[in-house]
């Protein structure tokens, strides 16, 4: 099996990457009007962005109540402050959300539309009082996934706080879908890793062949760090799905230009269903997943523990003209080298090739210094700057699933 990243566990650059945990709500549909009067709306806040766009977003009504209907509408602009309605639809949608309670015990994946003002709407409700995290994943045209964090603060009556563990069992049901999860080696933070779901059917025990595509794949992943700010919108690895150079989101991030046009999936799949990630750091995740069976969307869930990942010295530079000179290979195994070690005020110039269009590492983002190339397969694209002393830069490909480190002596 080629691994082939994909990206919607996605939401880049901040938008990416998504994925699962325990007593996770299914997937509920937008409240409808109740038609009656509203108090006015917020003011627009402006959410965390990953990129240089950023996106407001203001509620109808102002206070957001428990169990009562309440849109939420994004607005998105430029870095020089200008309305960005023209988005590239991704997977069949202008803008995916991703709603979670704080303790990660709800989760939401619903779609906020365009309007005539250029702003984009959807109505929703909250289940409980409390505080919620929003994750707008969207992709202006030319400028990249782009991933914002905003938090809402919901008022009514609170329900107890879930506590997140590790799971022990990695066989799981959900709605009549029995879910193995496994992974192709430990998992481990910055190491890219194959994330392999085997379904069968929870009553009769045979593997199930009739999938159906939800949202243009057969499966989407969003994976969510405890303390909310690592963010991974993945989906599966497939030839088609390629086509559309899928995304993931770390952190505030994340993704990250792409061309997002792609063929259609087969008509059914299963049993097996895999995806390639990167966590960017150690601790505890929740991971959701989302399968579409006899026209109904399946919510999955695990919590997984990743663990602090190995040690990496970082490659040294050569000198070459007067500058500080390393290549770096782009393949399905992610950057080699993958830390690097570079001296401060010495101007330093970072070639990066890719090897071939099997990985996702169609483009090299160095957030620390606004910085993003594409990397067309076989060419030599080179990154120039001069280092700051005692400063680290990071480099991730458009879905962050691919990350690098620079250390700076």
């Amino acid at each position: 099996m080629k691994r082939i990243p994909s990206l919607f566990f996605s939401i880049t650059a901040a938008a990416g990457i998504g994925l699962f945990g325990v007593a996770c709500s299914s997937t509920p549909e937008p409240a409808k009007p109740t038609g009656q009067p509203t108090t006015a709306p917020t003011p627009a806040r402006t959410v965390k962005n990953s990129g240089s766009f950023a996106v407001s977003l203001k509620t109808e009504p102002g206070e957001v109540k428990s169990g009562q209907p309440v849109k939420l509408v994004f607005s998105v602009a430029d870095g020089a402050g200008k309305s960005a309605r023209d988005l590239d639809i991704v997977h069949e949608m202008p803008m995916h959300l991703i709603v979670v309670s704080e303790d990660l015990s709800y989760f939401d994946h619903i779609h906020p539309l365009p309007q005539a003002d250029g702003s984009l709407v959807v109505e929703t409700t909250f289940p409980a009082a409390g505080k919620y995290k929003l994750y707008s994943d969207y992709t202006p045209k030319g400028g990249g996934n782009q991933v914002g964090q905003v938090e809402v603060t919901v008022s009514g009556t609170p329900r107890e706080r879930a506590q997140l563990t590790p799971e022990t069992q990695m066989t799981k049901e959900f709605d009549g879908l029995r879910v193995t999860f496994s992974s192709d080696k430990p998992i481990r933070a910055n190491e890219v890793l194959m994330l392999r779901f085997d379904l069968a059917d929870a009553q009769t025990g045979k593997p199930v062949t009739d999938l159906q595509p939800y949202l243009g794949a057969m499966g989407h992943f969003v994976v969510i760090s405890q303390d909310t700010s690592e963010y991974l919108h993945v989906h599966p690895d497939d030839p088609s799905e390629m086509k559309s150079k899928g995304h993931s989101h770390g952190g505030d991030s994340h993704k990250e230009g792409m061309d997002h046009t792609h063929a259609a999936p087969p008509a059914k799949g299963g049993p097996n269903v895999s995806a390639h990630t990167n966590f960017a750091k150690p601790g505890i995740y929740k991971m959701w997943g989302q399968f579409q069976r006899n026209g109904k969307i399946i919510t999955t869930s695990f919590v997984l523990n990743v663990a602090e990942g190995a040690a990496q010295t970082g490659q040294m530079a050569e000198m070459k003209n007067g500058k500080q000179e390393i290549t770096v290979s782009v393949n399905g195994d992610g950057y080699t080298p993958g830390t690097l070690s570079l001296k401060a005020g010495v101007p330093a110039r970072i070639v990066f090739k890719r090897a071939d269009a099997e990985n996702c590492g169609d483009e090299v983002i160095f957030k620390e210094l606004d910085i993003r190339k594409k990397l067309p397969v076989g060419q030599a694209v080179a990154v120039e700057f001069t280092p700051q002393k005692d400063k680290t830069y990071t480099f991730t490909c458009g879905m962050k699933m691919y990350r690098g480190a620079i250390t700076v002596q």
